[in-house]
């Protein structure tokens, strides 16, 4: 048998991390670049690495081997859930190398820890990733042309009609679109 993660509770962090740009040169510039919540939220969603800690609560089941899908992650703690008593209960499984535990019988477990760290910039391709996934949403104030767009027509004789059809996946493909989702390729979530 296998582990199934049956449920993944991430908390919203508490602070968002610095990012830093770097002009043609290669030096990084004095501008602080302000973090949009959602759009940062959205980028976390599609990696497995955190730039600042926040608590993870991880409900598994099954045995066997079983790693964190997101991190870094430190200082984690396992439970047992009891089923005669309705209680989770301390567990001390198997640690195991790479930050994964060994559960050698099957049961439900919860796993509770910190994902995520300050010890390190966000690497330059996530930065400009984020960039890129703002550019896009921000496009239409920008350009007046909305993002997403998979086709437009404009008539001007006998009246003046313009017509803009919209991807309805526009927003939820913004990773893709946009150019954002192969920047951090090397930080995906599987």
């Amino acid at each position: 048998m296998e582990i199934l993660v049956v449920k993944f509770e991430e908390a919203e962090p508490a602070t968002f991390p610095t990012l830093t740009t770097y002009d043609s040169e290669g030096l990084p510039n004095e501008e602080e670049i302000v973090i949009d919540r959602p759009l940062w939220l959205r980028l976390e969603a599609w990696i497995a690495y955190r730039w600042t800690p926040r608590q993870a609560v991880w409900t598994i089941n099954g045995c066997g081997d079983w790693f964190p899908h997101v991190g870094p992650a430190s200082n984690l703690t396992v439970d047992v859930w009891d089923s005669d008593t309705y209680t989770w209960s301390a567990y001390t499984p198997q640690v195991i190398p790479l930050g994964g535990f060994y559960f050698p019988e099957v049961g439900t477990y919860r796993v509770t820890g910190t994902v995520g760290d300050n010890a390190g910039d966000v690497p330059q391709s996530v930065t400009e990733a984020y960039l890129r996934l703002k550019a896009y949403h921000d496009k239409a104030a920008v350009s007046g042309t909305p993002a997403g767009i998979a086709s437009h027509s404009l008539k001007i004789g006998d009246g003046i009609e313009e017509t803009v059809n919209r991807n309805p996946n526009y927003l939820a493909r913004s990773l893709h679109y946009s150019g954002a989702g192969d920047l951090v390729r090397a930080y995906r979530r599987l």
